[in-house]
């Protein structure tokens, strides 16, 4: 035996369980600390991203707020309560059937036995069409339209929003049913029921909430998105509060009322965010009781 090792060390050495050098901790630290540079720069990205938009927040408010009534008794082209009534009846018409084309899609994606080969498919195009962003896309059509002096009508302009906002909104009800317990579905599928009624009746009231609460958030997008239908579409009189801040960006006189209209665009935006997190975050009180009850908790 070495004369440096005592007993213990070198019963290790013989059972071939390697010793650690000196400085070993340090290395350990070392790569620990590497290790934790994405999360850092993560956490650091969040930070930033949040300073910028409270920048942004405070500066649409110290320049506009003054303004937003004037802007909201204000006749057309720059008046702001016609222009939220547009936004909305706009949003109106593409959400639903944004959702619904999506929850179909979902469910040929989320079992081969309704999808069959359209499924397989669908799985494959949500990959590439997920990684390309909406606004890609329609910027682009835009552009060609405008190079090619094409002029399509309102509702084919209506149409591509729903068509551009649907692919997303698939992945996300797909993302959703995949926390749906897998006793769920087998128990249904033990009781003899079809795929389809097990997707319908089962798997879309197991996520009705996350499934509002995504349609509330979808509402918030497609008002920043109104633009795209009027600037493709060619919408005469009345216009959306986007397409008005659009409008009027360059004229730096109506710098106030361009804050005023991005600030009711912001807090339009923001009432559809803060309902869609209330609606995902909210739990029954007669669960919770229910729950409390059981464990023999007191309310």
């Amino acid at each position: 035996m070495h004369p440096g090792l005592g007993r213990a060390p070198y019963r290790t050495i013989r059972m071939g369980v390697a010793l650690l050098p000196a400085n070993g901790g340090k290395a350990q630290e070392a790569a620990g600390f590497f290790g934790r540079l994405p999360i850092l720069g993560a956490c650091f990205a969040s930070v930033l991203a949040a300073l910028i938009a409270l920048g942004f927040a405070a500066a649409l408010i110290a320049v506009g707020w003054k303004y937003v009534p004037a802007a909201l008794t204000a006749s057309v082209p720059q008046g702001a309560a016609a222009a939220i009534w547009i936004s909305l009846v706009l949003v109106v018409l593409t959400m639903p059937a944004t959702l619904a084309i999506a929850v179909l899609a979902a469910a040929c994606a989320w079992d081969i036995n309704i999808g069959g080969t359209v499924g397989r498919t669908l799985r494959g195009w949500l990959v590439f069409s997920t990684s390309v962003p909406a606004v890609v896309v329609g910027a682009t059509v835009f552009l060609l339209c405008a190079m090619l002096g094409l002029r399509v009508g309102i509702w084919t302009a209506l149409a591509a929003v729903v068509a551009l906002n649907v692919p997303r909104t698939t992945a996300r009800i797909v993302r959703m049913l995949g926390y749906i317990p897998a006793q769920t579905i087998d128990a249904t599928a033990a009781a003899g029921a079809a795929p389809a009624f097990a997707f319908f009746a089962v798997a879309l009231r197991t996520i009705r909430r996350p499934l509002a609460a995504l349609a509330l958030a979808l509402c918030a997008q497609l008002l920043g998105q109104a633009a795209v239908i009027v600037l493709a579409g060619g919408l005469t009189g009345d216009q959306p509060l986007a397409v008005q801040i659009w409008k009027f960006a360059p004229d730096v006189r109506l710098a106030g009322f361009q804050g005023a209209q991005s600030l009711l665009l912001v807090a339009a935006c923001g009432f559809f965010v803060a309902a869609s997190g209330a609606v995902s975050s909210y739990r029954p009180r007669r669960r919770i009781s229910a729950a409390r009850a059981s464990l023999g908790v007191g309310t």
